[in-house]
């Protein structure tokens, strides 16, 4: 299982804070996002991006939401 996690852009009621999904494959994930939120978000980032962008300031005040774990069938 792989981290994925998403974003809600401003304006939305979830605006700062983001969504966590453990996942096979980042298709998937992104599947289970749009059920859960719709398409009322913002972007997917994997683990490694995330690190990246936090390490540059980014998301320093970001809340998460409570994690999702998705077990999928193998495609």
């Amino acid at each position: 299982m792989n981290k994925y996690l998403f974003t809600f852009g401003q304006g939305h009621p979830l605006f700062g804070r983001h969504q966590i999904i453990y996942a096979s494959y980042p298709d998937t994930a992104e599947d289970k996002m749009f059920e859960i939120h719709g398409r009322d978000w913002a972007f997917q980032y994997t683990q490694a991006e995330w690190d990246m962008y936090k390490s540059e300031g980014f998301f320093k005040n970001n809340l998460p939401l409570e994690d999702i774990y998705y077990c999928e069938e193998e495609k």
